[in-house]
């Protein structure tokens, strides 16, 4: 994969940052890295991994909101089980109007934290500090697992079903984009598989 050498790269993210007005502290806190190793990598003395690389190039994306706008419209125009939320603060960002039908006490929860709201196997990867800071460093890119969910507003019917989250940079902020399969799986609950940047990329 060809990229910016390391000091292009940091001379790039050093004129973004200080254009967009923004302290080291804040964004080494999108990227969950230490300040000084933020420092060296804008001084060029540093190689990032190659997620952190691919993270801070879609970060200092120009038309990262207008990215995420598109994304919240198709998003919300599926007939398919999908939903976005930021990782930051597990704020519901859009959902399907497939989902809408099938959960309808979600249309209320958007723009609001819904992590007291997410199954057992969703909350303890966003309660997970080193997942999270993975996820922000865009070491990870990929999970799925198998959860029981109420498929009506009163939650007298549950269902096993199959689940895979997507995790996507828009900006400062990391996106993650659930995909709930239709049909019941013979699946364990739990999280089967998380997926990172450096496999998926020399797959």
């Amino acid at each position: 994969m060809s990229h910016l050498p390391a000091f292009e790269l940091g001379k790039r993210l050093a004129c973004w940052r200080t254009g967009q007005g923004l302290p080291l502290a804040r964004v080494a806190e999108a990227v969950a890295v230490p300040v000084a190793e933020l420092r060296r990598l804008e001084a060029g003395l540093a190689e990032p991994a190659p997620g952190l690389r691919y993270r801070l190039n879609e970060m200092m994306r120009h038309d990262a909101a207008e990215q995420l706008t598109l994304r919240k419209q198709v998003v919300s125009g599926f007939m398919s089980y999908v939903l976005l939320f930021d990782v930051e603060d597990t704020r519901l960002l859009a959902i399907s109007s497939g989902l809408a039908r099938l959960w309808p006490e979600l249309s209320a929860l958007v723009q609001h934290p819904v992590l007291s709201h997410m199954s057992p196997e969703a909350r303890s990867l966003m309660q997970d500090p080193v997942f999270r800071g993975r996820l922000k460093r865009g070491e990870i890119v990929l999970a799925f697992g198998a959860s029981e969910r109420a498929t009506d507003a009163d939650g007298s019917h549950c269902k096993r079903h199959r689940w895979t989250v997507t995790f996507h940079s828009y900006g400062m902020r990391v996106v993650g984009e659930v995909w709930y399969d239709r049909e019941p799986t013979a699946l364990s609950t739990g999280v089967h598989e998380v997926r990172f940047f450096e496999d998926v990329i020399a797959a």
